[in-house]
């Protein structure tokens, strides 16, 4: 399989990159925007970076200020290359290529020759123990020989060294399988019974996950990048609405040209998790279509005079609509 071209953009200033990820990089105002820029030069949604093919490209959202690329104002969709300057505001990024995977593999390399040294210490230690037992033979030290089996109970070792002071080593050889601690605690677990009233309250937990977890990734997936194709369209009638507002003329033709995007597929629908979501991403699209008829007809109209009596519905439908959009898309990110 081919690899995509790890794209990044990186600031000019601070040196701080932003990769580039399969589904696009987006800048702005807006919090919800992979790159926010607190800047009043900046859009609310000012561009959008994609990858497709092993090409980076860049478009400007309708901002105001304009996006810049190696000094020269873009208009639409253009494409970037390595080393491009993008001016947005007052901040200027670079196009780069981000680092390689390869690195991180040769940074591991270390870590595995580093490995033998535990077998070596342990191989060590016995080879210490018994050297130990054997000069100890050789004196007769007979009945001191048992200390060496302790190794594979690592916990009875403590408690005789404590022994030895009050008593003679020998007893305390004698004493420890009679006394040991480990026998009370084992007894005294068995006993209580929480052990079985746990599995007959677990069992209802593990039903409800079964019935609200099925949604598939890539359902998700596919319906999340549907949402934000549409958030993009909805923002843009938005906007058309505030300069209209403001008193500003809008580009009738650009309006004539906009539509909104429609879901790619249904079956987030088919999901009992995602009913709720889908259904208010429907209703996103319906307000946001009829406030779209609503600047079409103005501009058939001439798009000289505004009837007031319904651009102040249209308006605020245009912003409920881009507000129910935006839940969506954060209720499919938070997944």
């Amino acid at each position: 399989m081919a690899q995509q071209i790890p794209f990044i953009l990186r600031d000019a200033r601070t040196g701080q990159e932003y990769p580039i990820s399969p589904g696009g990089l987006r800048i702005g105002r807006m919090p919800q925007h992979d790159v926010v820029l607190s800047d009043e030069k900046v859009s609310r949604h000012h561009a959008t970076l994609w990858v497709q093919g092993d090409q980076l490209y860049i478009r400007d959202e309708n901002s105001t200020n304009g996006t810049w690329v190696n000094e020269q104002r873009i208009a639409g969709s253009t494409l970037l290359q390595t080393g491009d300057r993008v001016h947005i505001g007052d901040t200027v990024f670079e196009v780069a290529i981000g680092a390689t995977p390869p690195l991180a593999a040769e940074a591991a390399v270390p870590a595995r020759a580093a490995l033998p040294v535990v077998p070596i210490a342990i191989a060590g230690g016995i080879v210490l123990v018994i050297l130990i037992a054997l000069i100890l033979r050789a004196g007769g030290g007979l009945a001191v020989l048992p200390t060496a089996t302790p190794t594979l109970t690592p916990t009875l070792t403590p408690t005789a060294v404590l022994t030895t002071p009050t008593a003679s080593p020998t007893p305390t050889l004698t004493e420890m399988p009679t006394a040991t601690p480990t026998h009370v605690p084992l007894a005294a677990t068995p006993t209580p019974v929480p052990p079985a009233t746990t599995p007959t309250s677990t069992p209802p937990a593990p039903t409800t996950p079964a019935v609200t977890a099925p949604p598939p990734s890539g359902v998700v997936a596919t319906f999340l990048a549907d949402a934000r194709r549409t958030q993009n369209d909805l923002l843009e009638i938005k906007v058309w609405f505030d300069r209209l507002a403001g008193g500003e003329r809008i580009p009738c033709s650009t309006v004539y040209a906009h539509a909104i995007h429609r879901p790619s597929s249904t079956a987030p629908a088919q999901v009992p998790d995602l009913v709720s979501t889908w259904n208010e991403y429907q209703t996103a699209i319906a307000d946001g279509q009829r406030c779209l008829q609503w600047l079409v007809d103005f501009c058939n109209a001439g798009g000289g005079v505004i009837d007031y009596s319904t651009f102040w519905d249209r308006r605020a439908l245009s912003s409920s609509a881009l507000s129910h959009c935006e839940h969506v898309v954060q209720a499919l990110e938070g997944r």
